[in-house]
């Protein structure tokens, strides 16, 4: 399965041993791979493919610079070769003092810390498919992997004479492939040289295993979508997927882009630990091994010993190497020790790095036009280690605008990205020389990038806040407006830590909020980057006079703002989670999109189902680790939690009269308990596969399950003794839902079908079919005269319920729709979906009413409360967090709409996410019921501050 560079090649034609003559631009060699366990048909591919791909060859493997995955007998070569690109890339010195580090697991019983190496054979002896391994930036995370990759491949031998089937090992990293997000293996085989006919004969290969560590996932363009899914990795049925991200870079969803569907234990994960007393001990000893350093191993703790302000980040490798790089060369010694800063450890790192560009330029000759170069750039301010800053600066601010790690030197990547092209390659003699003394590191012929993304992100910080910082007036040419920072974490952590050392950049950062307010001035950027740097660094603006401030997009989460004038501001798109806005001033404020905090209701867990009691005075939520949390609606303290279930608790349910409540899980039982107690009852056994749906009959008498066995059982609530058991679906069962009087069930399921059944007798009725996709969620109009069923095919389907006839299909959303609810007079219709929305429908139309926007990650339940000054609607979100969406009372009806303040006049909102008006008492219905009509404003001053607040 390799490439051949000419036509000329020798073959032995049998089922053994094949060599194939690989002739490179710089190298001959042969290529061996052992095929005696490929079976005619398969070798007669690879044949083909390989006769297919000779003309055309020569081209891909001069261009690739690693050697490719050489088979059989010849894994030895190609580990050497490994090796041999490793050191060609400076990392095999890394490597080389690599000790072994640990992982923690998070689960039920808390977290538990592991040898990671261990944890990764167990991985690869069990039957999942993919681990996830986490860690934040210079854990060592790529560092582990290359040892990994090196520990296979020593194995892959000695294994061979044993088994009929050890694992190849690939590393690949995929910021340097071109699409991560399609077809990943494909592309990173066909970059190595191998043709669609080997990639195709290796994936059919029933006997051959794999194992493909997809290094830097939190590196790539398009994050948070299906990894697993849109790379087909399914296909590759006998492989295993490791793949590594910093966790700052996955939302809340994460886990749903890597897990395989339909099984149960295909993914694991385990986040990096940090490093340990014992293992910076093991690493300093290896580091003076390596590099011969004039300092001891007691010189280096005692050292360290007296950086304790640096706090974690001394657990992480990255910045342990570079401080025993820099340490002994610290000019002031332990007073400068003790105010090293993380932004001063990476200053001092590049200062050491450029201060030896005069030793690496006279290692080498120099043509006239660079001696010229050179002369130029040493002449020029500040000499050639400035102009060497300025030019890495450039490189990494175009680079992040850009949203790559590596630049290439050819005509392709310069069409596409011509300012990255321009910042390392234009200007070509300087360009050269500096270039040459950069800290980069070559990944593959004129391809290049930072030895460590986190130095690419401190150059940036650097490029807005130099460490010799001087205030000037805000110009919308400045770095800080060139690019948005929300999602750039390390960027800004080095940015808040200059708010800490130096006033001028905090007073610096003031003047764009202020430059803000003019119209007319391009500053937004800035400006929104100035007070997420602000907020992210503590500083409140309590009072603050904001008014018409300008900064979309901006991070204000767990900001200070109490009474601060926002009259006017532009806060589109705002995150505004968990801020304090006590009395703060919003007239006219611009807040379309504003992501508020959910309510003081805020779980880390995954929400999997939700339900209210019948008297909405407490509500049960069942989570990702297998409880229930029951809480009180008025003070929304926690009732109880109920522990018993075993996995992910995707149902609950309150019996009509609120004194019992039942729950299913991914295991194949059904739990009922009692409600005010929070007692476990009876378990419901005779399901042979996972518990889908349950759902309880108007009287609360009987019990519905719905389960992955194809059936539908039914209960006696009380014993809990089994009933009827209905047949008919072809696939699992997602729905089950009663019609209000009690007398009709209904199912929705896999087989994209709805079923109607005779609820007491359990006969089957009709079947209602129109869905081209699985059905997830049914739910009955309160007058049992429609049904709505909701599928992943995107759509809402209405039905009428005692004929079965076909109303109107409900269409907007984008992904699979997971619950349905109708409002407590019938009028609209929530329906909850993995697109990240809920959708209220007018049912009478079919008309999308409004689309609630805000959620990080799929709605996976909605329900309905009623009160007497309005209706409520609850939402449940796989972010952890749980949405209230007010609904005020307007005339005989209910009418889908929220209030805010323009002036002294209340009016509708169209288009804007708020969240957090709850509680509204009697009076202020009255208030706002009168919708245009004029107010005092002193009137919906107080309204709005007792009730439109976060985190009180």
């Amino acid at each position: 399965m390799f490439p051949i560079s000419e036509a000329r090649s020798v073959t032995q034609n049998s089922y053994g041993l094949i060599n194939i003559s690989v002739h490179g631009a710089h190298n001959e060699s042969t290529v061996n791979f052992n095929a005696s366990a490929l079976d005619p048909k398969s070798l007669e591919i690879l044949m083909q493919g390989l006769e297919k791909s000779q003309a055309v060859q020569r081209e891909v493997l001069q261009s690739a610079p690693e050697p490719l995955a050489i088979l059989g007998e010849n894994i030895e070569q190609f580990k050497k070769e490994y090796e041999k690109s490793l050191k060609a890339k400076g990392e095999w010195d890394v490597l080389s003092m690599y000790v072994p580090v640990q992982g923690i697991k998070k689960g039920r019983q808390g977290e538990e810390t592991v040898d990671l190496e261990e944890e990764l054979e167990r991985f690869f002896a069990s039957e999942a498919t993919v681990f996830l391994l986490q860690g934040v930036a210079g854990t060592g995370k790529s560092t582990f992997n290359r040892h990994l990759a090196i520990k296979k491949l020593e194995e892959y031998q000695h294994l061979s004479e044993t088994q009929n089937d050890p694992p190849l090992i690939f590393f690949v990293e995929l910021r340097n492939i071109e699409n991560p997000n399609r077809q990943v293996i494909q592309q990173f085989l066909q970059s190595k040289g191998f043709a669609p006919e080997q990639i195709e004969a290796l994936r059919q290969h029933s006997h051959q295993r794999c194992i493909f560590i997809f290094d830097g996932y939190d590196e790539i363009k398009e994050r948070n979508r299906n990894f697993y899914d849109l790379n087909e990795l399914w296909e590759w049925e006998r492989s295993k997927f490791v793949i590594t991200s910093r966790p700052e870079y996955l939302d809340a969803n994460y886990q749903t882009y890597f897990r395989p569907k339909g099984t149960r234990n295909g993914f694991r994960e385990v986040w990096m630990a940090p490093f340990s007393a014992a293992q910076r001990s093991n690493y300093i000893q290896n580091y003076i091994h390596k590099t011969n350093s004039p300092w001891t191993a007691e010189q280096y703790q005692q050292a360290l010993s007296q950086l304790t302000h640096l706090g974690k980040e001394l657990e992480r490798p990255f910045v342990l190497r570079m401080l025993l790089q820099i340490l002994p060369e610290l000019e002031e010694g332990p007073q400068t020790q003790k105010t090293l800063t993380l932004g001063t450890v990476y200053e001092q790192y590049f200062q050491k790095w450029w201060s030896n560009w005069q030793v690496r330029l006279g290692a080498i000759p120099l043509t006239d036009d660079e001696e010229k170069a050179k002369k130029e750039l040493c002449e020029r301010a500040g000499g050639f280690m400035q102009q060497g800053f300025a030019y890495i600066q450039k490189c990494a601010v175009e680079l992040t605008k850009a949203a790559l790690t590596s630049a290439q030197d050819n005509e392709n990547f310069k069409n596409r990205y011509r300012k990255v092209y321009e910042a390392f390659f234009a200007n070509e003699a300087k360009a050269q020389l500096l270039r040459f003394n950069a800290p980069f590191q070559m990944k593959q012929r004129q391809h290049y990038e930072f030895s460590h993304k986190s130095m690419q992100e401190y150059l940036v910080a650097r490029a807005i806040c130099a460490p010799d910082f001087e205030a000037i007036e805000p110009n919308p040419k400045d770095v800080l407006n060139q690019l948005l920072l929300v999602k750039e974490s390390v960027i800004l952590d080095f940015l808040v830590e200059q708010v800490k050392k130096q006033l001028q950049f905090k007073a610096y950062l003031h003047t764009w909020i202020e430059a803000s307010k003019d119209p007319c001035a391009s500053v937004t950027v800035g400006a929104a980057n100035a007070m997420t740097i602000l907020v992210r660094a503590g500083i409140q603006f309590n009072g603050a006079d904001l008014k018409r401030i300008r900064i979309p997009a901006a991070d204000l989460s767990s900001g200070v703002f109490d009474s601060a004038q926002l009259q006017g501001a532009d806060l589109r798109e705002v995150d505004f989670r968990q801020i304090w806005l006590r009395g703060a001033n919003l007239r006219g404020a611009q807040m379309a999109g504003v992501q508020f905090a959910r309510h003081s209701l805020q779980e880390k867990r995954k929400v999997y189902a939700c339900a209210y009691s019948s008297d909405g005075k407490s509500c049960a939520m069942g989570f990702e680790e297998g409880e229930i949390d029951v809480y009180d609606t008025l003070s929304w303290a926690k009732i109880h939690t109920l522990r018993g279930h075993t996995n992910s608790v995707s149902s609950v349910v309150y019996s009509p009269s609120g004194t019992q409540l039942a729950s299913r899980s991914r295991e194949n039982t059904v739990r009922l308990w009692d409600a005010p107690s929070g007692q476990a009852g009876p378990t419901l056994r005779g399901h042979t596969n996972w518990v889908s749906s349950v759902a309880y009959s108007p009287s609360g008498a009987q019990l519905a399950s719905g389960s992955w066995d194809h059936t539908v059982r039914l209960w006696d609530a009380l014993s809990g003794q089994a009933g009827p058991t209905l047949r008919g679906h072809t696939n699992w069962v997602n729905s089950v839902a009663y019609s209000p009087r009690g007398t009709q069930l209904a199912s929705g399921g896999v087989d994209s079908t709805v079923r109607l059944w005779d609820a007491p007798s359990g006969q089957a009725g009709l079947t209602l079919r129109g869905h081209t996709n699985s059905v997830n969620g049914i739910a009955y109009s309160p007058n049992g005269a429609q049904l709505a069923s909701g599928s992943s095919d995107h759509t809402v389907r209405l039905w009428d319920a005692p004929s079965g006839q076909a109303g109107p299909t409900l269409r907007g959303h984008t992904d699979s729709i997971i619950s349905v609810a109708y409002s407590l007079n019938g009028a609209q219709l929530a329906s909850g979906s993995l697109d990240h929305t809920v959708r209220l429908w007018e049912v009478s139309s079919g008309q999308c009413l409004r689309k609630i926007q805000g959620f990080r990650g799929g709605v996976l339940s909605v329900a309905w409360q009623g009160q007497p000054e309005g209706e409520y609607l609850l939402m449940g979100s796989a972010d952890g967090s749980v949405h209230k969406w007010g609904v005020i009372k307007e005339g005989e009806g209910y009418q889908v709409k929220l209030y805010w303040m323009s002036g002294n006049q209340a009016t509708v909102v169209e288009d804007t996410l708020i969240e957090g008006v709850i509680g509204l008492s009697k009076v202020n219905h009255k208030l706002l019921n009168q919708k245009g009509a004029r107010f005092s404003e002193n009137k919906l001053l107080d309204f709005f501050q007792r009730n439109f607040r976060v985190f009180e």
